[in-house]
């Protein structure tokens, strides 16, 4: 038989520890269990233990409460996200259907308009018969408002070029008339003034008719003028001035009154305007005169003979009221001896077709 192999006798306790005289097996110099406290916290059922797992928890609780937060927050963003494209989405659908509304509107009061105006207007009969407005074959309104066949060059002439029976000649281009009958004195008037010469030659100038006529190119005023010194020559082919016209004519004195007055906190149109003030004494503000002698679209390069006119843009001269008128009105003037009043008209007519220009061109300054 095999002898049993010997056992060791197991301890009750575990001795991490010997005493302090040097490490014998004896149970009296064993550590018990339950009092052993392990360095760093590690040990079962210790205080440090404790403690730090009630860190953790508060961190984790910590966490979840932000994670909370930012769940709410981000749907409370979305919310309000949701609801702001919805109401942008109703303020659409609303002004598209005020404007739909409104087209609606306007459609229906020019349907009715048309339904109720007469098939064509009188006026615009007069007006045709008249020659003020040309209409092609077709009936409708040209594009261009002055004769084609008319050109302007440079410097300063016009030709006519005649293509059968397509040329236009002076007697078949009307004279300026006025287009109403309204008189009133309107914030907007038009001067021109004729003179006669005075001196041993003739040569100085001095006023005998003055002429202004409203917007609507009506005469508010026209007179002759005594003259202020012995007339030498009184030009009566280009003034039409007559020795019988200044007899029992009024003072120069009360009619530079008159003119005064009229004219007064007005904006005066006219051709070569510092000659007409010159004869009658007056100033005028430059901000309410409109002359077209000094318009940039209605210059022209100055020739080298020439001298530069004060007031007109550098390097160009002036055309004259004849020129400008026969261009770009298709109307004639001073054919012959002038008259004062057409001259005004014509010069008003050109201010009104370029009104909006020149106005803007002002502007700028």
């Amino acid at each position: 038989m095999m002898p049993k192999r010997r056992e060791k006798p197991r301890s009750s306790s575990c001795s991490f520890f010997s005493s302090s005289s040097g490490g014998g097996d004896d149970d009296d110099d064993a550590v018990p269990r339950e009092s052993v406290k392990v360095a760093g916290g590690f040990g079962v059922g210790g205080e440090d233990g404790t403690a730090d797992d009630d860190v953790r928890a508060e961190k984790k609780k910590r966490k979840r409460t932000k994670g909370r937060r930012a769940r709410k927050m981000m749907m409370s963003s979305n919310a309000r996200s949701e609801g702001k494209e919805k109401e942008e989405k109703e303020e659409r659908k609303k002004r598209l259907t005020t404007a739909k509304e409104m087209r609606k509107k306007r459609l229906d009061e020019s349907k009715a308009l048309v339904a109720n105006a007469p098939a064509v207007s009188v006026n615009w009969q007069k007006l045709v018969a008249r020659g003020d407005i040309r209409t092609s074959e077709k009936g409708k309104h040209r594009k261009h408002d002055f004769d084609p066949s008319t050109k302007e060059n440079d410097g300063g002439n016009t030709t006519d070029a005649t293509k059968g029976d397509g040329g236009k000649n002076n007697n078949e281009l009307r004279k300026p008339t006025p287009t109403s009958r309204d008189a009133s004195v309107t914030e907007i008037v038009a001067m021109d003034c004729e003179m006669v010469g005075v001196g041993e030659d003739g040569s100085r100038s001095v006023l005998a008719r003055v002429t202004v006529v409203n917007e609507y190119g009506n005469v508010i005023l026209d007179t002759f003028v005594q003259a202020t010194e012995r007339v030498t020559d009184y030009r009566t082919k280009v003034s039409g001035v007559r020795p019988r016209d200044l007899k029992n004519a009024p003072k120069f004195v009360d009619v530079q009154k008159m003119v005064s007055k009229l004219i007064d906190k007005k904006i005066v149109v006219g051709h070569g305007l510092k000659n007409d003030f010159r004869a009658l004494l007056l100033n005028h503000p430059r901000e309410r005169t409109r002359d077209t002698a000094l318009y940039h679209l209605f210059t022209r390069p100055l020739r080298s003979t020439e001298r530069c006119v004060e007031g007109a843009p550098r390097g160009r001269g002036s055309r004259s009221l004849k020129e400008l008128t026969r261009t770009h009105l298709r109307m004639t003037i001073q054919d012959g001896e002038h008259s004062s009043a057409e001259d005004a008209r014509a010069a008003l007519f050109l201010y009104a077709k370029y009104k909006r220009k020149w106005e803007k061109s002002l502007k700028k300054r």
